[in-house]
Parts: C-alpha cells; structure tokens; sequence
C-alpha cells in the first residue's frame, strides 16, 4: 500500500475512533478505490477525505452525551418544563431523528412523559401553557430547510415557546438559514451541535480551484445529477453516519454506479411493494399507451 494511502488511513482512524464495518469497508476498499480513478480525481478524493467526518455508533453515543450536558448547563433547560421530539420531514415518513431520539433518552436518562412523537397531540392540551421549551433531536442537518419547514408548519402553536435543535453535525449554510428564520419570525431558536462543516469546495483554496474538475470527472463516474455530484440542495457535505450517509454528502461518496463503487453506501431502502403500485401502475400505462401508440402508427 502507498505510504501516503496509509498515513491518511491512520489519522482518520484516529479522527474518527474506534473502527466498525463502515470504517473497515472503507479501509479495506480505498486503495483500490484510488486505483480506478483519474489522476486528477484521485488528488481531489484524498484531499476530500481530509475532511470527511464518520461517526460511528460509539462516536455517536458521546456525543449525545455531551450534547445534553451542555444544553441543560449552558442553555439553563430545566427539564420539568420541557419535551423532546423528533424532527418529522415533510412527508411524515421516519427518518433517523426517530433513532436519535430514542438513543438520547436511553443515554440521558429522560423519562418517556418527556418524549412527544407529535406536537399536535399535546398542544391542545392545557398543560401545553406550561411547556416552555420544545427540544428537537437530529443527527445531520444539510441546509436547514426540513427544519425550517417543520418550525413553519407547527409556527402557531410553536410562538412563545423556546426551541432548542440538538444537532450532532450541522452545515454552515443550514446554520445561516435557521437564524435567519428565526430574526425574521421572531421565534427564539437555539441551536446546539457537535461540529459545524463548510462546504466541501470551500474547506481551501486548493479545493476550491478543483470544483469545476471534480464535476467533470464525476459525470465520467455516471454521476449526472448535481443534486448528486454535489449533495443535495448542492450541500457539499462530508460526512456519513453508523446507520447511513445522507444524501447532502458528495455523491461520489455514497452513490454506487456502474463506474462508482462508493466508499460509504447510502442503505438500500426499497419501497414496499404497496407503495410502488401506484408508480408502477401508471409506468405500466405509459407503456402500453406508448405500444399502441406504435402499433397505430406503424
């Protein structure tokens, strides 16, 4: 193995603590990985991955520790007058702020009454006026705007409340967003996390002057989305977690494609059969009407 390779091997592995299957797939396959590129891209990977962050589950469990004390230290929550909830996407679907809450109260010792699944639920209740603080748990935040737009959607019942967003890993421009939301609304909102990234082409200036390059070889990658080049919402992010990576980081990095083989998969979350009727059902019309429609033609 290249004596670079392996020097940059051992300062993430001590970055990012103690090793786990992620962290050894990643190991494993990343000078192989560097063997299949171009030697402009291979340049831009290994300055990227200076900057990469992995939490592992281990990693992830201090830092929920760590991030409790300091809001019930810093911030003076008391408790008593307070509730932790997920943050739900638009959608409603589950996503992993349902896993770090339930890793929070578990670690933090918070009692179940302290824990609120829907905010709906409890806000037409009376002892809704004695509920000071809304505490939202997360593990990533890319640009802020699933934040934002929950805070928008529960805004009548969130005023005169204080909010705090628990947040491990948190993009700058999502910090920029969320206070800019909050000044603009008048809705008190602080945010607590474990460690803020810039985007990924602007981390340095060597960076910075191989952006254009880095998409040029990304498209050679059969990566054709800039949504997936460069992130979701273009975040630019560096980062990928024990349970998945999201999809805000660099897509070379997660997206497997017939010329990628990405060095932190996303999870592959097919949709149940019951959800891809409707899809397939219309594909299925699509298809016929375009065989008929070539049928009356010919």
């Amino acid at each position: 193995m290249d004596k670079d390779i392996e020097l940059l091997l051992t300062q993430c592995k001590d970055k990012w603590g103690q090793s786990d299957e992620k962290m050894n797939y990643f190991s494993s396959n990343l000078p192989r990985y560097l063997e299949n590129l171009s030697p402009e891209m291979k340049d831009i990977i290994l300055l990227l991955i200076n900057y990469f962050d992995y939490y592992s589950h281990q990693l992830v469990n201090t830092y929920l520790k760590d991030l409790h004390n300091r809001t019930m230290e810093h911030q003076n929550i008391d408790i008593g007058n307070s509730v932790f909830c997920v943050l739900k996407s638009q959608r409603g679907t589950i996503n992993s702020s349902y896993e770090y809450l339930i890793e929070y109260r578990h670690l933090n010792g918070i009692g179940k009454y302290s824990i609120v699944p829907e905010l709906n639920d409890i806000a037409t209740k009376e002892y809704w006026g004695y509920i000071d603080n809304i505490i939202l748990i997360d593990d990533f935040c890319g640009s802020g705007k699933t934040f934002v737009d929950y805070i928008e959607k529960n805004k009548n019942i969130l005023i005169g409340k204080h909010i705090v967003y628990i947040v491990i890993h948190i993009m700058d421009a999502a910090v920029s967003k969320i206070e800019a939301y909050a000044k603009k609304n008048e809705i008190s909102i602080e945010i607590v996390y474990e460690h803020k990234q810039s985007a990924a082409f602007s981390s340095s200036d060597e960076l910075g002057m191989k952006r254009e390059c880095f998409k040029e070889e990304s498209l050679k990658m059969d990566l054709y989305n800039e949504n997936d080049i460069f992130g979701f919402s273009k975040s630019e992010s560096l980062v990928s977690f024990y349970n998945d990576t999201p999809n805000n980081t660099l897509g070379v990095f997660w997206k497997n494609t017939s010329k990628n083989n990405a060095l932190f998969p996303r999870n592959n979350e097919r949709k149940p059969a019951w959800m891809r009727f409707k899809s397939d059902k219309k594909q299925r019309n699509e298809s016929n009407y375009a065989r008929e429609k070539k049928k009356y033609n010919g």
